[in-house]
């Protein structure tokens, strides 16, 4: 196809020469498209039509130029369909330090939105502390005025870390130079919206609370169906847009447990799963949560708030707490995944 229209492009008799270069760029757009032109008849009734074929030293230049202009136009064509690669992934581990350890208390990890850093709980013989981990850089920072911290979680913008310690709920900048007392809570952080507001479980047998940007009175939000066997809400996470909250609501035994939704604008409750735990949404449009010591991935409509295809296992022996179903693993909204497995060494047989 192309080469008729080159032919065309180049008939002497001008009145079945192409006339301009606009035309031949249709053609050649439904030629790449369909792998044909609505005008192909025409283009072989006027080659057809061509008696002769004139080679000269001025011909060959106007085929040069056209091919150029031929190949400049695919060039540009593939640039622009061109999908782009997906990214490579990359993993590493991150050593710790000789004497440490990752710490045993609940949410020890969380990874910034955009994936550049990660915050860890680490302990030694003299006790634990919250460690900044940037991932242009190997070391570990620790972070003033986190020591004995627990249930960290970054902020939308990743500039602040939420976390719990001696009975309260506080926020601190990554350097850990300014740092805030929020609200009181005996339990553990679950979710920080757009807007400021967190959302934290405030005891063991709670449901959800909401505490304002700035610190305050926390208000209720949920309430565990204590008729169903619910113990508590736990492991809140916001997903886009702010609307909706999934939740692990906790059941004993683990497997009787299930992962919840939440409107924030209406109040609506969904069962999304049952019998799993520490439910997470990733930015490639799943639900994943753990089940049997093992890490699922389901298809999921975050609009529609529905579970779309079968769950598959991608994690094998993650970490499971059965005493409150939490997973040792966080996600940033870049779909950098950070997560500890459990390996025990001899003779200290620490985590």
């Amino acid at each position: 196809s192309l080469n008729r229209l080159l032919r065309r492009c180049l008939q002497r008799d001008k009145r079945q020469r192409m006339h301009h270069m606009a035309d031949a760029r249709i053609v050649m757009e439904e030629i790449l498209t369909d792998g044909t032109s609505a005008h192909e008849p025409a283009l072989a009734a006027s080659i057809a039509q061509t008696t002769a074929r004139r080679r000269s030293g001025r011909a060959g230049w106007i085929a040069a130029g056209v091919l150029a202009v031929v190949a400049a136009f695919l060039g540009w064509r593939s640039l622009e369909t061109k999908a782009p690669s997906p990214p490579r992934p990359v993993y590493f581990e991150i050593t710790l330090p000789e004497g440490m350890w990752v710490h045993s208390g609940r949410q020890v990890v969380a990874v910034s939105p955009s994936g550049d850093a990660i915050v860890m709980a680490l302990a030694n013989k003299d006790g634990s502390q919250l460690y900044l981990r940037s991932l242009d850089d190997p070391e570990l920072v620790p972070i003033p005025g986190t020591e004995s911290a627990s249930a960290r979680l970054f902020s939308p913008d990743g500039e602040w870390i939420a976390f719990t310690q001696d009975g309260k709920l506080r926020k601190t900048t990554r350097d850990g130079e300014t740092a805030v007392d929020l609200c009181p809570t005996g339990w553990g952080v679950g979710a920080w919206l757009t807007d400021g507001r967190i959302i934290i479980t405030d005891s063991y047998s709670s449901g959800l609370f909401i505490v304002p940007a700035g610190g305050g009175k926390k208000e209720p939000l949920t309430e565990p169906a204590r008729e169903e066997g619910e113990l508590g809400h736990w492991w809140a996470q916001a997903l886009p847009g702010d609307e909706w909250v999934i939740y692990n609501g906790f059941s004993s035994p683990v497997e009787n447990s299930r992962i919840m939704a939440l409107s924030l604008l209406t109040g609506e409750k969904k069962v999304l799963i049952q019998g799993g735990v520490f439910g997470r949404y990733a930015p490639s449009g799943h639900l994943m949560f753990t089940k049997e010591g093992k890490w699922f991935a389901a298809p999921f409509d975050a609009d529609r708030m529905e579970v779309t295809g079968t769950p598959e296992s991608v994690i094998d022996d993650v970490y499971l707490n059965l005493y409150d179903g939490f997973t040792n693993l966080a996600f940033g909204q870049d779909g950098t995944l950070a997560l500890s497995l459990i390996h025990i060494s001899e003779p200290t047989r620490r985590h």
